[in-house]
């Protein structure tokens, strides 16, 4: 079994910038593990969670979207729901990569690339993966990484041969049970996307993710991260923009240019400029309500 809290502490950030909301985009009621699990941390970092289901609430996609400072679209849908998401969610707040168009990974396809880096995978090894749904956001992913890469699934013709003969074999089908012990070679590592694509006796032959503390756990904490540098992302122009305009002086330009870069919570370094400049206090604050 591979252990993989460690990574999963080290990437969930402990200081997100607070009071933020966090839209959740469903089609039906029922609140699955993922969502009941973001919910339990999103209580734990101070961000604020909504989830509207879309199946009645077409009209209200855009406005949800404008309303929500993230959005998290969760599949499935119906692809003309998918299609009218897809023409109305901001890319600054699509921190899943829903839209495939914004400045953010893919949360699982990060989290898997993280898993290869945390156990040391290099980009010498074959990888398998399952799966054309989150898998292919996987596969491009990992093949932008330069690993090398083989994108199957259920269906594929011969695909025991192909996974004896994988390094890593990545299952994204969602399909219970679907990786058995003769579908692997010793001592390989197996990842469960599907949270349960993977039989038992795999653990015999190989190093297999858990479903608990596994990819579903590190999807989350990448989630997070997500929130934590958009919102540096989308305040850093303001915070330099100050910079420029208010201090010209070399030296304070450069250690507050520094000091921004390293400082998760710009509360602080907003409060350190006020008191260093008292005259401009009024007109920083204003830069950033």
């Amino acid at each position: 079994m591979v252990y993989l809290k460690p990574l999963i502490d080290k990437l969930m950030p402990t200081n997100i910038n607070k009071n933020k909301l966090l839209g959740l985009m469903t089609y039906g009621e029922d609140d699955s593990g993922y969502i009941k699990n973001i919910k339990k941390i999103a209580e734990q970092l101070d961000v604020f969670v909504c989830k509207k289901n879309v199946k009645y609430a077409l009209d209200m996609i855009d406005s949800f979207c404008d309303v929500c400072n993230y959005v998290l679209p969760i599949k499935p849908f119906p692809q003309e729901i998918e299609d009218i998401i897809k023409m109305n969610i901001d890319y600054n707040k699509d921190i899943d990569d829903f839209a495939g168009a914004n400045m953010f990974n893919n949360c699982t396809a990060e989290g898997v690339l993280e898993i290869l880096k945390y156990l040391n995978i290099g980009i010498d090894k074959h990888i398998l993966i399952i799966g054309r749904g989150v898998g292919r956001d996987i596969f491009d992913l990992l093949e932008r990484n330069d690993y090398t890469v083989t994108l199957a699934h259920s269906k594929t013709s011969r695909l025991e041969y192909l996974s004896r003969q994988a390094d890593v074999v990545i299952s994204a089908t969602g399909e219970k049970n679907l990786i058995n012990k003769y579908m692997v070679k010793m001592n390989a590592t197996v990842i469960d996307v599907g949270l349960g694509d993977i039989c038992k006796d795999v653990q015999e032959v190989a190093y297999v993710t858990p479903i608990k503390d596994g990819v579903g756990a590190v999807t989350s904490a990448i989630l997070f991260k997500h929130i934590n540098v958009g919102w540096w992302k989308l305040n850093n122009e303001k915070i330099n923009q100050a910079i420029t305009l208010y201090f010209n002086n070399g030296n304070w330009r450069l250690y507050l240019k520094e000091t921004a870069r390293r400082n998760k919570n710009f509360q602080e370094l907003l409060k350190k400029i006020s008191n260093e400049y008292q005259n401009q206090k009024d007109i920083i604050w204003n830069l950033y309500e």
